[in-house]
């Protein structure tokens, strides 16, 4: 056993006098090299389904010391208790101890239960919430083997760890010739197959009760130690679906991560370097024109950038302004600036001063025709001789101060003396020979056309049968014109008839033949 971690006892007994007999006293101590991974502890002891003992507290400086000691009186003395341990750290199980012993009578026993690290994992989950041991039922990890969980009084059987002292306290030595012995670390010792005093766990299989299952990521696989032999190794148990560190792509450039209980990351991550934006697509900050520097900063939605010229260097956009403007605050945020203006005329930091105080637009000097740039001037030219909002323009012919300044004509519509002129026509044919309309706003723009006017009732050049043995055809006009007989058919009053053989037409319109008499061949 591992030396025990010298700490003064916690003890839930009595301290008037010794304990009553028939007692257990269950002591919890742990290693050194495992006391730092446990943080609290819970302790229950139960008898014939009777709770008789729980403990629920933390381990170290704020909490209890290891070792600790708790008193269990039995409510039935022929009846075994069963005792249950989990040790935590950081709210999560990752060490189970089970005992289950008699409580003898005249004597009080102490049940050792040891915290050791090899048996760190020795947990699992039960489908009740709680935890167990991942040993097979009826055993529990001891050092690393899993052991029977039975503490016979007065044995060691199976590799078990329990202690016997009298009530009293007196060293009378053990039913069973077993002795306090300082190669055992204080605790009882007990007769090996030799005969001899050895260690608790003298005679037990060396080695560990648990590995990693081959070719098995984060699987398990167990085995149990009989009368010194270990038994086959079990099935593998716990297995995840990847090994700790793998990735996968998943997403749009993402990639996925194996955590180390070998299952894949919920999340989608993006691989080093690269940033999760819009829809969860990894990209690349310090290149995408579109996410450039940060997500959803799109260079070529800047104001004022000359379409195919964005680009994304460094996480910083870069790109050539239309005519006119200017990025003079720089940064990368777009052409901002307007060169028309008196403080920016025809370039950043350009102001005009008292003696030119107009940014009109730059002609050449040889043609005198505008060269697209601006430049300040002491007034308007003949050619444009308004000034609107720092420019000087021509009222009767721009599209954006038509008629006045900001008077601005709609996309497409151009300024035609002073007026934004609509084109297109204004009416136009619908339905069967309808008419619909639209009327031409100040600004140039068409309204909505008007509701289908005037419609006729059929579709030139359709026929339909009318009378039975006629047909109907319909006129450009989109009515129905009068009815025509079939061959061989007369229309006497509107109706086609045979006057070959309709006796109220025998012959011609009107002809009947007498009562009785049959018209045969145009003849009664």
């Amino acid at each position: 056993m591992p030396p025990v971690v010298a700490m003064a006892f916690f003890c839930a007994c009595n301290s008037q006098g010794p304990a009553p007999s028939g007692m257990l006293q269950v002591v919890v101590a742990s290693d050194p090299s495992v006391a730092n991974e446990l943080d609290h502890v819970d302790l229950q002891a139960t008898q014939s389904g009777a709770v008789l003992l729980t403990v629920d507290e933390d381990v170290g400086p704020t909490g209890i010391s290891l070792p600790a000691s708790y008193e269990v009186r039995a409510a039935a003395s022929n009846a075994a208790v069963a005792i249950h341990l989990v040790a935590s750290h950081a709210g999560v199980a990752v060490l189970v101890r089970d005992a289950v012993t008699p409580v003898p009578s005249g004597v009080t026993v102490d049940v050792h239960l040891v915290l050791d690290s090899a048996c760190l994992g020795s947990e699992e989950p039960r489908l009740d919430g709680g935890v167990a041991s991942a040993c097979a039922d009826g055993l529990t990890c001891v050092q690393g083997a899993c052991v029977s969980v039975v503490v016979p009084v007065g044995s060691l059987a199976g590799g078990s760890d329990a202690s016997i002292a009298t009530s009293d306290g007196s060293s009378t030595g053990r039913p069973d010739g077993a002795s306090p012995n300082a190669a055992c670390n204080g605790f009882d010792c007990f007769p090996s197959a030799s005969g001899a005093m050895g260690s608790p766990l003298e005679g037990a299989c060396t080695g560990s009760g648990t590995e990693a299952c081959d070719g098995e990521p984060c699987g398990i696989q167990t085995r149990t130690c009989a009368n010194g032999t270990w038994s086959d190794w079990g099935r593998c148990t716990r297995q995840g679906v990847c090994a700790p560190g793998d990735m996968q792509a998943c997403g749009t450039n993402g990639v996925q991560t194996c955590g180390a209980d070998c299952e894949w990351a919920a999340a989608c991550g993006c691989p080093s370097g690269q940033t999760a934006c819009t829809a969860g697509t990894c990209t690349t900050l310090a290149s995408d024109v579109h996410d450039c520097g940060a997500c959803g900063m799109d260079c070529a939605l800047l104001p004022h950038v000359a379409g195919g010229s964005a680009a994304c260097v460094a996480a910083v956009c870069t790109y050539a302004c239309t005519s006119g403007y200017a990025d003079c605050a720089g940064g990368g945020g777009g052409c901002t600036t307007s060169l028309a203006s008196v403080s920016n005329c025809g370039g950043c930091g350009i102001p005009c001063s008292a003696a030119s105080p107009v940014c009109a637009p730059a002609a050449d000097a040889s043609t005198g025709a505008s060269n697209g740039g601006y430049a300040c001037a002491t007034g308007c030219t003949a050619s444009a001789p308004t000034l609107c909002n720092g420019s000087c323009v021509n009222l009767q012919s721009s599209d954006a101060n038509c008629g006045g300044c900001g008077k601005a004509c709609a996309s497409g519509v151009t300024c035609q003396a002073g007026v934004c002129v609509c084109t297109g026509a204004s009416s136009e044919p619908c339905g069967n020979c309808g008419t619909e309309t639209r009327t031409c706003n100040g600004d140039g723009s068409w309204s909505t056309w008007s509701a289908c006017t005037g419609q006729g009732t059929c579709v030139p050049n359709a026929t339909q049968t009318c009378d039975g043995n006629g047909s109907q055809t319909c006129t450009a006009a989109c009515g129905w014109s009068s009815c025509t007989c079939n061959p061989g058919y007369t229309l006497c009053n509107g109706v086609c008839v045979n006057e070959a053989a309709d006796d109220a037409n025998c012959g011609g319109c009107g002809k009947a033949c007498a009562s009785g008499v049959t018209c045969q061949a145009g003849v009664c």
